[in-house]
């Protein structure tokens, strides 16, 4: 079944690639969204297509949320075939928090079936998914271990196979991250411990990390235990936000490169996130309240939650701005429930 370990062979490249949002239709204050995300997947196939023996590993949020839209529907997981198939269907996913946005209707749910990580509400009538979803790929001496994204599971822990000489990390959650480097990105909360990342990270040497969608260049992380990885986060392909802190021109994307002695070392593939093509706009005018203030009026609102159609209509109805809707998504992210936003909100109230 698709969690288990899988063994390749004859394999030259694998390039990982980030978070790419597609969603059925452009940002209220992002025009032309959709055009830029379709050259972005058309550059990825470009690349599948002049490489051979290529495996394509997306590190989450390949979708945004659910479609409600048939022709849209069509017209984007035609490219999720057209990879499977420009990669002998080597295309491959770390399941990130987007997948629970409305996953009923989320074409990610359904390209990945049948998965024995998430399953679709009636049985798929699916043989073979065309993004793969496992625990593992052992390609050589290298092992690539996916730690999809949970919410309440944050040990992602996975045992190193005899023998392997490089052991890769893909995970989809900021936790994973040291505090600075969460906080440089806008994210905030609970600390992450030393402790912690020298658990997860003992037997790892590389981590790429996907979900946080401003660019970091590499980093050497030193554990505890003395012991030193690299931790990776390129970015996210799209440009999600009117915000200059996550508008970036390009994505470094990690590239594996085989050698047929089996040994294998790691570039990077820029990628085009084509933000010439994006008008930005500003759609709603800026509350002169302060983010602890809003909070404060907000946690004391929640039944009108229920007129909108989403929790994020809601918080934009608010005068929240994306960035601050970011952070709290961060608290909470995927498919949250009112219960979740009211501890949201408790939490930002302590931090007071």
């Amino acid at each position: 079944m698709s969690s288990k370990s899988v063994q390749l062979h004859n394999i030259k490249n694998v390039l990982f690639v980030t978070d790419l949002h597609k969603r059925e239709s452009d940002y209220s204050s992002i025009k032309n969204y959709r055009e830029a995300v379709r050259l972005v997947q058309q550059d990825i196939l470009d690349f599948c297509l002049n490489n051979d023996n290529t495996v394509l590993i997306s590190c989450g949020d390949w979708y945004d949320k659910g479609y409600k839209s048939v022709d849209k529907y069509d017209e984007d997981t035609n490219y999720d075939r057209y990879l499977n198939m420009a990669t002998g269907g080597n295309f491959y996913i770390c399941i990130g928090n987007h997948l629970y946005i409305e996953r009923d209707s989320n074409p990610e749910l359904y390209m990945i079936q049948p998965s024995d990580y998430v399953q679709t509400k009636t049985a798929s009538t699916a043989i073979e998914p065309v993004i793969k979803t496992v625990s593992d790929i052992v390609i050589e001496d290298t092992q690539i271990s996916f730690f999809h994204y949970s919410r309440d599971n944050k040990w992602y822990i996975n045992d190193r196979k005899p023998g392997v000489k490089l052991h890769i990390g893909v995970y989809h959650d900021e936790s994973v991250l040291p505090s600075s480097v969460r906080e440089s990105a806008g994210i905030y909360g609970t600390s992450t411990s030393s402790s912690y990342l020298t658990s997860i990270y003992d037997n790892v040497d590389i981590a790429i990390v996907g979900h946080v969608h401003k660019s970091f260049s590499p980093t050497l992380l030193t554990l505890e235990s003395g012991k030193q990885i690299q931790i990776i986060v390129p970015g996210a392909m799209a440009i999600t936000q009117n915000s200059d802190n996550y508008k970036h021109r390009y994505v470094d994307c990690p590239l594996l490169t085989f050698e047929e002695d089996g040994s294998c070392a790691m570039s990077y593939y820029r990628i085009s996130t084509h933000m010439d093509k994006l008008r930005f706009f500003n759609v709603k005018e800026k509350s002169t309240y302060t983010f602890k203030e809003k909070v404060k009026a907000t946690s004391s609102d929640l039944s009108q939650v229920k007129i909108h159609n989403t929790i994020f209509d809601y918080l934009m109805d608010k005068r929240y701005d994306p960035d601050e809707i970011f952070t709290l998504n961060n608290y909470f992210p995927g498919d949250y429930t009112i219960e979740d936003l009211k501890e949201v909100f408790r939490r930002w109230e302590m931090r007071k």
